[in-house]
């Protein structure tokens, strides 16, 4: 089991909670998803991920990413947006605990989850508009509030600004195939959030992270 978040505390405090009601459990504690892929090259059996973990890869791909090599996830964090938790899910996420429970009912929930072989992945539909890893993860730094350009965003990736560019444009065209307005930056975010995608910035100023 990895336990993926942003706060070592947190973290810390859920690894000694499971080891406590099942000491037999290998747990490996990381901060950010760049540390977890640089050091897990292959599948960890369960991974706790904080829903909002900020850096360069939406929640929605690291789900995927992550049930893509058949490990099981569980979303810790705070409810704001329902879309977020159900694209969460119909990505694959097993289950979503929101972190305003007691640790020791959050260690029970994680327990109770993790016992069960195989993963009990839930059989959702996708909702909205589908897009491939690269226009997610490439629209939603784009449209987020570091309103990144294609430059700095195929700089950070290492990837030529024109091949940005033509992820954002699919994804816009995506969306307008669908009836969605997308000519702005804001309104290629408003559609990415109402999808799930992308975290909104009132969220990410409720979490005190921005």
């Amino acid at each position: 089991m990895v336990i993926l978040h942003s706060s070592p505390i947190v973290a810390e405090a859920l690894r000694h909670g499971v080891r406590a009601l099942d000491p037999a459990v290998a747990i490996d504690t990381k901060y950010s998803w760049t540390d977890f892929a640089r050091t897990w090259d292959f599948a960890a059996s369960w991974v706790i991920v904080d829903a909002y973990l900020d850096d360069h890869v939406p929640l929605a791909l690291k789900v995927r990413s992550l049930v893509r090599v058949r490990s099981g996830v569980i979303v810790l964090g705070t409810m704001y947006s329902p879309a977020l938790r159900d694209r969460a899910l119909a990505e694959g996420a097993v289950t979503w605990l929101e972190p305003a429970q007691p640790l020791p009912d959050i260690v029970t929930d994680i327990c109770a989850v993790t016992a069960v072989r195989p993963h009990g992945r839930p059989v959702t539909p996708r909702p909205g508009t589908a897009l491939t890893d690269r226009e997610l993860q490439l629209a939603g730094l784009h449209a987020s509030r570091r309103g990144l350009t294609p430059t700095a965003i195929g700089r950070s990736l290492g990837l030529a600004p024109s091949t940005v560019k033509a992820h954002i444009a699919a994804t816009r065209r995506k969306y307008r195939e669908n009836g969605i307005p997308v000519r702005s930056r804001e309104e290629l975010a408003a559609a990415l959030i109402a999808d799930g995608y992308l975290v909104a910035d009132d969220d990410w100023r409720r979490q005190a992270r921005w």
